[in-house]
């Protein structure tokens, strides 16, 4: 662990952001090895996936749309559980990326930082939540089931009571618009984790500015945690590169996801 905690904070590559008068930014990565369990379970599920496809007609919008929804089943594999098509949650025993980010989460608790989850799917956030609730501190969540009041007040309360050191949120819901750094900075630096990425740089760049903005008074850390040689590692590709997923699909072909 402690070899981890000097790689984190000795080896991130970081941006000069004096310009606009901000806190440095430090990108890390935590890569989770696919073990061969889940990796039985994800085969299987592209199988099904595959299968169902009548061809790749990707010059038709609506076959797109489809196929895309179809490819999330892979992301909630490696998330630790999968939708079923009655909607029944089927929950995966071997959840290595979720062990992953609870030790990651162990670390930075212990050096009395603040940290914010962003997620893609609900379950996710439930998932990460439960694991998370034994650690004694204040968690709060924010989703797109919560009113406009009611989400306000969860960032109040994270912003400005200490005893809620993390914040697990659906990208989609609290990534625009939002300030969620600490009005009284805790530890060395404020913690972004991507549990799941959505599939834009734009969408990633807004959630980033939830916390690296005007006001921030310490480094911001921003981590993705993904599962190797999956969709995961695709879509951090398409992000950083700003090529489409599908474009991606088609360069190196469907089977290879």
């Amino acid at each position: 662990m402690e070899e981890f905690t000097d790689r984190m904070y000795s080896c991130a590559i970081h941006y000069d952001s004096s310009i606009l008068n901000l806190p440095e930014k430090f990108p890390f990565e935590i890569v989770v090895p696919m073990s061969d369990t889940l990796k039985a379970t994800y085969e299987e599920v592209k199988k099904g996936i595959l299968s169902e496809l009548p061809g790749e007609d990707f010059s038709n919008p609506k076959f797109k749309f489809s196929f895309l929804g179809k490819l999330s089943k892979l992301r909630q594999v490696t998330a630790g559980f999968l939708i079923l098509p009655n909607g029944r949650i089927q929950y995966i025993d071997e959840t290595p990326k979720l062990d992953y980010l609870e030790d990651y989460v162990d670390l930075l608790l212990d050096r009395g930082e603040a940290i914010v989850i962003w997620t893609i799917f609900k379950e996710s956030m439930a998932l990460i939540k439960k694991r998370l609730s034994k650690k004694g501190v204040g968690i709060i969540t924010l989703s797109g089931d919560d009113k406009p009041a009611q989400r306000e007040d969860k960032i109040l309360q994270y912003q400005n009571d200490n005893t809620y050191q993390i914040c697990i949120g659906q990208e989609q819901a609290g990534g625009i618009g939002t300030n969620l750094f600490k009005t009284t900075a805790m530890g060395q630096r404020q913690h972004t984790i991507f549990f799941e990425n959505l599939v834009t740089p734009e969408a990633k760049t807004q959630a980033e500015k939830r916390t690296l903005r005007i006001g921030q008074t310490i480094d911001c850390q921003f981590t993705d945690i993904f599962v190797e040689n999956s969709l995961d590692e695709w879509v951090l590709d398409c992000v950083k590169s700003g090529t489409n997923l599908i474009e991606l699909l088609t360069k190196r072909g469907i089977n290879r996801i």
